[in-house]
C-alpha cells in the first residue's frame, strides 16, 4: 500500500487536533498491518464543521440519509455524518478518478443518533 493516501475531514473546526488524531491512529495501523508510515501521505481536509461541533448542517443530514437508505449504515451527526458530508463533497469536487478506490473509516457514534432524532426527521 505504497501509495495510500490519508484524508482526513475535519469536523470541529479544529484541523491541528485531528491531523495530530489521524496521525496517531495511522501509526497504530501501520504498526497493526507491519507497514511502513509516512505522516507525509495525512493530510486533513478543513471546512465541513457546519455552524458548530455537535450541529449537523444539511449536508450531514443528506449524508446520514443517503448512508442509511443506500447501505443501512448508521451515521451519527456529530462524528461520521459529518466525515461522510466532507467526502462526499470531495468525492463530488473531483478529488479521485472513478477507477481509485476510497475507503470510508466508521468511527462510530451511533447512539448520538438518539439525540438528534427531531433535527434529523426520525
Amino acid at each position: 500500500m505504497p501509495n495510500t493516501r490519508i484524508v482526513g475531514v475535519d469536523i470541529d473546526a479544529e484541523p491541528a487536533r485531528v491531523e495530530a488524531d489521524v496521525v496517531t491512529f495511522a501509526k497504530e495501523v501501520s504498526i497493526l498491518l507491519d507497514i511502513p508510515f509516512d505522516k507525509a501521505a495525512v493530510e486533513v481536509i478543513a471546512g465541513h464543521a457546519g455552524p458548530a461541533y455537535g450541529v449537523p448542517h444539511e449536508a450531514t443530514i443528506e449524508a446520514i440519509r443517503l448512508a442509511g437508505r443506500l447501505e443501512a449504515l448508521p451515521l451519527d451527526p456529530v462524528y461520521s455524518g459529518k466525515g461522510l458530508a466532507g467526502l462526499i463533497a470531495l468525492i463530488r469536487q473531483g478529488r479521485w478518478r472513478k477507477e481509485e478506490d476510497v475507503i470510508f473509516l466508521h468511527t462510530g457514534g451511533e447512539p448520538a443518533l438518539f439525540a438528534y432524532q427531531s433535527a434529523l426527521g426520525i
